[in-house]
């Protein structure tokens, strides 16, 4: 079984390797020499032969499906150790024909697949490879249990086949690009800053509800060549500010003028102030790649402008047994336009970002002065 599994494998690498691989193969024997006979030895001593009638042929390995094969092989091979177990003590051999042509409906495939098994008795767990070039490697992973006198076998066969190349080759393609566009998604929490120095308990926030989300439409350009890691990125952030207030602090509009203070007359389970806007960011990112062309680790820094969408407040209290939810819509002089700057960093899949408003969160004399930072995970 192992010989046979081994040798199938080795096979269908070793005669893809004579139609696509661009380097020579271990040890091949010039076909010219032998005309109508390659024979490819293996490092380890195993020796594979092709017979065509001519080189012409050879070209037509190149329509196989390697994948689909090893799978219609690994198919006949179980059908053979079963019935080797079934007619012999172990130590003969069979041989069965297969026809994997007509199985798969291909005529492509091999017309005719023979298969001879002998018995073995080694117990050792190996792993044997084949590969040619970067375009096809066979894998064949065994491992023989002979306790209790019962021979199990564990088999693991791992290809990589023509359409495995295609795909590396469109993926490094693609990271080429010196354009990229892409979605993301920061979860994060706000907070105030620069607060005035009297009364600043009133604009304590608690820190879980005051949330920040923020979804993303990029465009990154690459500024170099195709190796530099300078990007430079731009796009669309759609963001939704939850500032909500601690202990029993509300915000109001009055006289034209925001401000904060504490309920007295009720109890109150929920304060916020909301905020939706849409922003245009700039930043220069470093983005560097790891050997495989995966992104690895990332920093950057740039600004942002942006315009306010909407706003309100919202209530939530109780009141004779019932739950009452009051939403107010305003603008509660809240500043129009906005501008910051913004930082991120990250690592494989693991991105932090931080924003900082730079210009005042309410309009002059129509509010307190605050900024407003921001910061989360971007995912």
């Amino acid at each position: 079984m192992k010989r046979l599994l081994i040798a199938t494998a080795l096979f269908w690498a070793g005669a893809t390797t004579v139609s696509l691989a661009n380097g020579p193969a271990p040890q091949l024997i010039n076909p010219l020499a032998l005309r109508d006979t390659i024979q490819i030895k293996m490092a380890d001593g195993a020796s594979l032969t092709l017979q065509v009638k001519n080189t012409g042929q050879l070209k037509n390995f190149q329509h196989y499906s390697l994948d689909s094969l090893m799978v219609l092989l690994d198919k006949y091979v179980q059908q053979v150790e079963s019935m080797s177990k079934a007619n012999s003590n172990g130590s003969a051999e069979i041989t069965m024909t297969f026809y994997p042509a007509k199985d798969m409906n291909n005529a492509h495939a091999p017309e005719q697949v023979k298969i001879r098994m002998s018995s073995s008795n080694n117990g050792n767990r190996q792993t044997w490879q084949a590969r040619a070039s970067d375009v096809v490697k066979v894998e064949v992973d065994y491992e023989d249990d002979d306790t209790n006198n019962q021979e199990e076998k564990n088999v693991r066969v791992l290809i990589n086949s023509r359409n495995d190349s295609v795909r590396r080759a469109r993926n490094e393609r693609k990271m080429s690009r010196r354009h990229h566009f892409f979605s993301t998604v920061d979860l994060g929490l706000n907070t105030f800053v620069n607060l005035p120095e009297t009364k600043n308990s009133l604009f304590d926030l608690k820190p879980i509800g005051s949330r920040f989300v923020s979804l993303n439409q990029y465009i990154t350009t690459r500024l170099g060549g195709v190796k530099s890691p300078l990007h430079l990125r731009t796009g669309l952030e759609f963001a939704f500010n939850n500032y909500m207030l601690a202990k029993n602090h509300r915000i109001a509009d009055e006289n034209d003028v925001t401000v904060f203070y504490n309920e007295t007359t009720l109890s109150l389970e929920k304060s916020k102030l909301t905020a939706s806007s849409i922003n245009l960011p700039l930043m220069l990112e470093l983005n560097f790649k790891d050997r495989n062309g995966k992104e690895s680790f990332k920093i950057g820094g740039g600004g942002f402008i942006g315009y306010r969408l909407g706003s309100h407040t919202k209530i939530k209290y109780q009141s004779e047994g019932n739950t009452y939810k009051d939403k107010e819509r305003g603008n509660y002089n809240l500043e129009d336009m906005q501008y910051g700057v913004n930082f991120v960093i990250g690592y494989k899949w693991i991105n932090l970002f931080a924003k900082y408003n730079m210009n005042d969160l309410f309009k002059e004399n129509r509010g307190p002065k605050m900024n407003v930072v921001s910061f989360g995970f971007r995912i």
